[in-house]
């Protein structure tokens, strides 16, 4: 109803003070008094500075110190304008005024003291500074002062406001079309999400064809929300609205920038910028007569939830939020064909009237990491970029990489692999020698191994070459009997899979390590086949990963410390069993907790993070008593089921571990293949040393219930 004032810009005022100030301070070093200074040249330059007062009370209460005091008179003046001391020190002061100079004189003949007198001239001993330039000049030098150092502070601030959108401009932001970055970018180049770009290739239809919407009702959605893990493919998502979204070889225009970009620690600015935003946007629009998309990455930087209460919040987010909300509204209907697209990994922490529908809510698209399938699929665009030799086994790559992302996977073709590929081509070649015509053009491909080795430092860590050289044998040994304790238990468990739902007892074995990078011993590496955790893999998993550490007490009589993330992980997996999963009954003593979830704390839906449980699980005394007891209960089983596979497999470890060290790093079809010569084709499917008696496969078999140590047993009820 009423216009707004523009608030007066105050900051300016507080420039000029600080310049005065600055200035002041300035001035006071560079004219501190109109005196005149001593020169070195000069027996001033002999004389330590004193005030006038000093040496008169010196004259008066001390005159056998003093054997003779010298004032100097400039040519042209009538009264001296220095006073020299001589004898127990020497000093010097200026002379105020005659009236001092006669007071001096006087004391001096009354106690005795000799007085002398000079006059200051060009071959004088005693040399005279100029003074200052005089009131004139000291006022100008003040006024330059003042103006540069004015200068200095409007510069600085230009230059910071040149990053959010041009000099001093504090309320603009600086947009990129996203369009016009890169090469364009179509469905077609879009895979392994096929379900997120179901939903993608719809909104583009509707864009292109509103009036179909329209007659039935509809409208287009004002606000897209994608929400997914790093690296899945959001921004990518975009660029692909753009591709297709506009006429012909046109690309729909988009303006992108980061949610950081509208923060900053003055209160209001983020609101301007948001204005500015849309106000660039309806101009293109309006312009192109076209759809503008605004893309805003990392939306959690400004989109968080507002502070609850009336004092204690950030005020600069609030209102910037605040003004999002109105812009996102629409109320004055001027943000027609602007489509607002935010991108953000952790959606948890948004405000709720951001992302409610009519806003950002109007279309919510996950984007999760690529299964199996969806993975083989972009693995097949992203081979075409560079030169694959034949024994590229795409498919057996898409297997050993569950959970990695598109980005995980573009990085691994198109960078990691070419650089081991290249490792290999020069280490045929002496040092020093190697230029691009070292090799013959069929040698510039990129085999399996390369990718392999790729896959496995980007999925561990690097592991430098001269690692094994450099480790003792004796830790080695140590070592390959920790990580063949965690390999029997998982290869007998994967062998006992079924096939079936219920029979998944463990997952794929992809290579065995004794070097591992910094910080890491060595490893086991499995690939699981889905995201879904079934009871009897969970159970599974807490042996294997205590299995290393039963492995060194049986084979070597000792334990060592390269168990303690071994035992996180169990830890992790027997709490989730307890506390969130109701797998409380998956032990062989019939023991139950009631069906609870207990909340953990910490951590992200898609970035992850550390988490932890709420002191005694946020339970009672008695509850988490009871929760501790079964804590005990199944690493007790686990510990005796890795015992008793251990035992069967006892001279398997004494006979692999000195091959183990030899090769130090072998896949899985290497270690399979010493595991088959060794067991001479065993069926150990249904070998099962320690059975499940919760298992329906296992109480199938009619195999005798193995023992625990006593466990104490919780009061239950």
């Amino acid at each position: 109803m009423f216009p707004k004032l523009p608030k007066p810009k105050m900051i300016w005022f507080l420039y000029l003070g600080i310049a005065l100030m600055l200035a002041g301070t300035a001035h006071r070093y560079v004219f501190p008094q109109s005196e005149p200074q001593p020169a070195t040249n000069g027996e001033l330059a002999f004389h330590d500075r004193t005030q006038f007062w000093k040496i008169q009370e010196l004259v008066e209460k001390d005159p056998k110190s003093v054997t003779g005091i010298t004032f100097l008179t400039q040519l042209g003046k009538e009264t001296p304008t220095i006073v020299l001391t001589d004898g127990k020190e020497s000093l010097w002061a200026n002379v105020p005024g005659k009236h001092d100079y006669d007071l001096l004189s006087q004391s001096a003949a009354d106690h005795g003291v000799r007085k002398d007198a000079k006059f200051l001239n060009a071959e004088s001993e005693y040399n005279m500074p100029a003074d200052g330039g005089g009131f004139v000049g000291q006022l100008m030098v003040s006024i330059i002062v003042m103006i540069v150092i004015s200068g200095a502070i409007a510069w600085f601030m230009n230059k910071r406001g040149q990053g959010n959108g041009g000099p001093g401009k504090h309320g603009k932001i600086t947009l990129t079309r996203l369009d016009q970055v890169g090469q364009k970018v179509t469905f077609a180049d879009v895979a392994g999400i096929d379900d997120e770009l179901d939903q993608i290739k719809a909104l583009v239809f509707d864009i292109k064809h509103p009036e179909i919407l329209t007659k039935l009702g509809g409208k287009v959605p004002a606000g897209v929300t994608l929400e997914g893990p790093p690296g899945t493919g959001k921004t990518y998502l975009v660029q692909a609205i753009s591709g297709e979204g506009g006429d012909g070889e046109k690309s729909l225009p988009v303006f992108t920038c980061s949610g950081g970009d509208f923060v900053d620690q003055f209160v209001g600015t983020g609101a301007s910028r948001v204005r500015d935003a849309f106000e660039q946007c309806r101009k293109l629009r309006d312009e192109l007569n076209s759809w503008v998309i605004l893309f805003i990455d990392e939306f959690d930087a400004v989109g968080k939830h507002r502070s609850g209460g009336a004092s204690g919040g950030n005020d600069e987010r609030d209102q910037t939020v605040g003004q999002l909300l109105v812009e996102l509204q629409g109320s004055a209907g001027d943000n027609a064909r602007i489509l607002v697209i935010i991108a953000t990994n952790k959606p948890e922490v948004l405000d709720p009237a951001l992302v409610r529908s009519g806003r950002l809510g109007d279309k919510k698209i996950t984007v999760t990491a690529p299964d199996r399938a969806g993975r083989l699929a972009i693995l097949s665009v992203k081979i075409k970029k560079v030169p694959a030799a034949d024994d590229v086994d795409l498919g057996a790559i898409a297997d050993e990489m569950t959970g990695l992302t598109g980005a995980d996977i573009d990085t691994l073709i198109t960078k990691r692999a070419p650089e081991f590929a290249k490792k290999r081509l020069v280490s045929t070649v002496p040092a020093g020698m190697v230029t691009v015509d070292s090799f013959k053009p069929e040698q510039y491909k990129i085999i399996h191994a390369d990718i392999w080795k790729a896959l496995e430092d980007m999925i561990m860590g690097t592991i430098t070459e001269t690692k094994g050289r450099r480790l003792d044998p004796m830790l080695k040994h140590m070592i390959a009997v920790h990580e063949l304790g965690h390999f029997v238990l998982a290869y007998r468990k994967y062998l006992q899979n079924t096939g079936k739902w219920d029979g998944q007892y463990g997952d794929a074995i992809t290579a065995i390590s004794i070097l591992g990078p910094s910080g890491v011993g060595g490893f086991v590496r499995t690939v699981p086949p889905h995201d879904f955790k079934t009871a009897k893999g969970m159970k599974s998993f807490i042996t294997i990963a205590l299995a290393g550490n039963r492995s060194e007490r049986m084979f070597l009589g000792d334990k060592t410390g390269g168990c303690s993330n071994d035992l996180q992980q169990a830890m992790r997996f027997v709490k989730a069993m307890l506390l969130q999963f109701n797998m409380s009954d998956c032990n062989n003593e019939g023991w139950k907790l009631p069906a609870i979830s207990v909340d953990q704390q910490g951590g992200t839906k898609y970035l992850g993070g550390q988490t932890s449980h709420a002191a005694q699980y946020g339970m009672s005394d008695f509850s988490a008593t009871q929760v501790d007891a079964f804590i005990d209960l199944f690493l007790n089983e686990a510990e005796t089921e890795a015992d008793a596979y251990l035992a069967e497999e006892a001279d398997f470890i004494k006979w692999m571990a000195p091959r183990l060290v030899k090769a130090e790093r072998m896949r899985f079809p290497e270690i399979k293949a010493d595991w088959d010569e060794f067991h001479q084709g065993r069926d150990l499917s249904k070998a099962v040393a320690f059975p499940y008696l919760w298992d329906d496969n296992h109480v199938a078999l009619n195999l005798p219930r193995v023992e625990l140590k006593p466990v104490s047993k919780p009061v239950i009820g």
